[in-house]
Order: C-alpha cells, then sequence, then structure tokens
C-alpha cells in the first residue's frame, strides 16, 4: 500500500495537497489501522480558511483513485 493523494478546497479557493499514507487495512478488526491526519498547508502548518459567517461548500478530491475509509473531518473555530 502506497497511500492516498487528495486535493482539498473550500468554496473556490485555492487547492491543498492532502496525502493520506496507507495504514495497512480498513480498521474493522485492529484498533490501530485508523489514523487522524490534519490538512497543512505548503509551510507545514495547519491548513486555516477564512471563513465568513454562513454557508460553505468544503471538497476533497481523490487523485489516486484507490478507496479512503474516511470518518469524518474536524474543522476546528480558531
Amino acid at each position: 500500500e502506497t497511500g492516498l493523494l487528495a486535493e482539498a478546497k473550500v468554496d473556490d479557493g485555492e487547492a491543498l495537497g492532502a496525502w493520506f499514507a496507507a495504514t495497512g487495512g480498513w480498521g474493522r478488526t485492529k484498533a490501530d489501522e485508523w489514523r487522524a491526519y490534519r490538512l497543512c498547508g505548503a509551510a507545514g502548518n495547519a491548513a486555516t480558511f477564512g471563513l465568513t459567517k454562513g454557508k460553505h461548500r468544503f471538497s476533497l478530491t481523490n487523485r489516486s483513485g484507490m478507496g479512503l475509509n474516511l470518518d469524518r473531518i474536524v474543522l476546528v473555530h480558531k
């Protein structure tokens, strides 16, 4: 397994590359197959999005074509 490359973006903003390293399985029987990932910018810092009040669209586009078992996306108010 090699991992998965994706692009993440909010609304029509700039896309950020997101790399999800392989975990070795789907987490059905082994808890250590689950991982938490932080979306980071080019400098390695946590990605931030300047959101205004109202609705926004967050998209995560799979660029590798491999499967991804994604349980949740967490946005943290700063």
